[in-house]
């Protein structure tokens, strides 16, 4: 047994609009992207830093 609940605005629950999963999918990409560049970033100071001290 299911029932659907709805909340003030009259909106389901469970229903994003389409723009704002586009959205989401776009921040959660650049979030990986931005972790995978601060990891890069840090490789290459770990390498370079006793070269430059």
């Amino acid at each position: 047994m299911t029932a659907d609940f709805e909340n003030i605005s009259g909106s389901r629950h469970g229903s994003e609009p389409e723009e704002h999963t586009d959205r989401n999918r776009m921040v959660i990409g650049l979030l990986l992207i931005s972790a995978f560049v601060v990891i890069l970033n840090e490789t290459i100071m770990v390498v370079a830093l006793p070269r430059l001290i």
